[in-house]
């Protein structure tokens, strides 16, 4: 079974907390929080303080993805805030940043995730992944709802599968951009573990369907 994290990035604001709420109660596992800073990409999404409700309704379940140019600065906050899980981009910083990063959240029992640019070669997360809990493959370009999903992806996905299975290791990898039936399932057919998904299920009526047929193996 796939883990399915919804992301409420196309809700209108005064109505994203509701919208978090009643998609979690439909069975969604997760709930992916899209924070951008308008300097790592042109948009600007959930400053802090309209993140913390969305953290408190989701509690374990909220899935933090920074998209910002200060990853340090933000984890703090996040960490101080209860965020269960927080993944923030390779580009952000430079690798010895990543590594201190990632070991900080490693050490509070934060779970640890990293992403990269479907740009960036995939190659370059090697040397990370025995610290990752999570690897985040965007299948669009980040900072931007509503794109259609990037094929290159799979052969990310199938790759970081493949490096997993040879080295032993459990991180689980997700992935986010153009999420709907039919991609999700060559998602999870690459060997995805979590799919985030946005318009396909944010104020859709028959979400709890969409939910479970996402969740199917």
């Amino acid at each position: 079974m796939a883990l399915v994290s919804p992301s409420i990035l196309s809700v209108p604001g005064p109505m994203r907390l509701e919208e978090a709420k009643r998609l979690l109660s439909l069975g969604a596992d997760w709930l992916h929080l899209d924070v951008m800073d308008g300097r790592f990409v042109p948009a600007v999404s959930l400053p802090f303080e309209e993140a913390l409700p969305l953290l408190e309704a989701a509690k374990e379940k909220a899935d933090v993805h920074l998209m910002v140019e200060n990853p340090r600065e933000a984890i703090k906050a996040y960490v101080e805030a209860g965020a269960p899980r927080i993944t923030f981009h390779l580009e952000a910083c430079s690798e010895d940043e990543s590594f201190s990063l990632l070991s900080f959240l490693r050490e509070i029992k934060v779970k640890a995730g990293i992403s990269l640019r479907p740009g960036t070669p995939i190659e370059a997360l090697l040397p990370f992944l025995p610290l990752v809990d999570l690897v985040l493959v965007m299948s669009v370009e980040p900072g931007k709802g509503g794109q259609a999903f990037l094929p290159s992806a799979l052969s990310r996905i199938a790759y970081l599968k493949k490096v997993r299975e040879e080295k032993g290791l459990s991180f689980l990898i997700e992935v986010d951009g153009g999420i709907k039936e039919e991609t999700a399932r060559l998602a999870k057919d690459a060997g995805a573990d979590v799919l985030v998904a946005g318009t396909y299920l944010a104020l859709q009526e028959d979400a709890k369907s969409r939910i479970e047929r996402l969740q199917e193996k």
